[in-house]
C-alpha cells in the first residue's frame, strides 16, 4: 500500500461560496424556524422582575 492511497481527497468547497438553498425562502420572510412552530399543550414560562432593589414580595397573582 502507497502511501499516496491513504492521502485525504483535496478539499474543493474551502475557499470556494457555498449555495444556500433557503435563501430565497429567507429573503422572501418564508421560512420557518424553530421559534416559529407553537405545538398544542406546550408551556410558555416568563420571568417578571421587580423594578423596586430589595423589595419583599407580599402576594403573587397567578390568574390569566
Amino acid at each position: 500500500m502507497s502511501a499516496a492511497t491513504n492521502a485525504p481527497a483535496p478539499m474543493s468547497a474551502v475557499g470556494m461560496p457555498a449555495l444556500r438553498r433557503d435563501l430565497a425562502e429567507k429573503l422572501a420572510g418564508e421560512a420557518r424556524f424553530a421559534s416559529d412552530v407553537r405545538l398544542a399543550g406546550t408551556l410558555v414560562g416568563k420571568i417578571l422582575r421587580s423594578p423596586h432593589p430589595h423589595a419583599r414580595i407580599l402576594s403573587v397573582d397567578v390568574s390569566d
